[in-house]
């Protein structure tokens, strides 16, 4: 690699034959030249590898795992071959504006104290079944908007704490800061787990306001395969604070639907007493659910005797602004599981 370089753009997939070629040849058109493009096979079965192995051009280094090691592990590999004074995460099945690289590492160079920079998304439907999925007007509705509008270091910072509000598809990051951390192995959020160990060591990351990455939502979207394991993931990596609400005695899940049942047994499994539901919708008030009973939001007053974990993506926002009215703060009085 020419010594010049300043970029290594990191990249790992399993069975990606369908997009990779898109993926990768959105990396080789970048306006911006002085990069490596690693890419490690986790050990494929499809023709991803036959795929990767038809591009000549020298700035591809490619390594394969010969079996499915899963993503922290691939990634803290390419992490440990990487050159570059900056990484650059690509997915497999993701579009790069061809200005990405030169825009981001513009960025990094002017502001010098970031050491993760992220940029807008957008998440597109890979024909027209997905795009009229309750899922996909979901992702575009609630997570494509709640990692957009967070921009400035000190809202990345807070809001790390409630939820991943970092799309790790623009993550451009200092190598040796990457190289430091890596990823824990984890079967999901392995990137949140990253990105929430950083700020509670309260390293700035910061957000370029340009549309960079373009996200493909399809059936293959690894998100749904995983999905059943991001609760419990979130536990994990939150756990420690957590913990501090576990020791009082009025703690409310607030969301009655199926995310916040589901939390509710993910909690009683680590051994919490939960005093019930609170929910805005007013004909749930007084209802049961699972044998706990419903409570409106009236219960929450300045007192801040009962706390409360949140479990309500659509109107996190709105939850977290009523609970700081009355005087409540994140991780003193209230959690977000996610």
């Amino acid at each position: 690699m020419n010594k010049l370089s300043k970029i290594t753009a990191l990249m790992s997939v399993y069975n990606g034959e369908l997009f990779i070629r898109e993926t990768i040849e959105s990396v080789l058109n970048q306006s911006y030249r002085n990069f490596e493009f690693i890419i490690i096979d986790d050990g494929s079965e499809d023709s991803t590898l036959e795929i990767i192995k038809s591009y000549t051009d020298p700035r591809i280094r490619l390594f394969s795992n010969g079996k499915n090691l899963g993503i922290p592990s691939s990634l803290n590999f390419g992490i440990d071959m990487s050159q570059g004074e900056y990484i650059v995460k690509i997915d497999s099945d993701d579009i790069q504006h061809v200005d990405r690289f030169k825009e981001q590492l513009l960025f990094m160079k002017n502001n010098p104290e970031i050491v993760l920079c992220k940029t807008l998304v957008d998440y597109f439907p890979n024909n027209r079944e997905i795009e009229i999925t309750q899922r996909y007007k979901n992702i575009k509705n609630t997570i494509e908007k709640y990692k957009n509008i967070t921009k400035t270091t000190e809202d990345i910072s807070s809001r790390l704490k409630w939820y991943c509000c970092i799309s790790h598809s623009s993550m451009m990051i200092k190598t040796e800061v990457l190289k430091q951390y890596k990823y824990r192995d984890l079967p999901v959020f392995e990137d949140y787990d990253l990105f929430y160990r950083m700020n509670e060591d309260r390293l700035k990351i910061g957000h370029l306001d340009k549309m960079l990455v373009k996200i493909r939502v399809s059936e293959q979207s690894t998100t749904v395969l995983r999905k059943q394991k991001l609760d419990r993931c979130a536990y994990f990596l939150k756990e420690k604070n957590f913990n501090h609400l576990k020791q009082n005695n009025n703690v409310y899940v607030w969301g009655s639907g199926s995310f916040g049942q589901s939390v509710i047994k993910l909690l009683n499994e680590k051994g919490w007493e939960i005093s019930g539901f609170i929910d805005s919708n007013p004909l749930k008030n007084g209802q049961s659910i699972n044998g706990y009973k419903v409570f409106s939001p009236e219960i929450i007053n300045s007192l801040k005797e009962n706390k409360v974990i949140i479990a309500s993506q659509p109107g996190m926002f709105d939850i977290i602004n009523y609970l700081k009215n009355f005087g409540y703060k994140s991780e003193e009085d209230f959690m977000v599981v996610r």
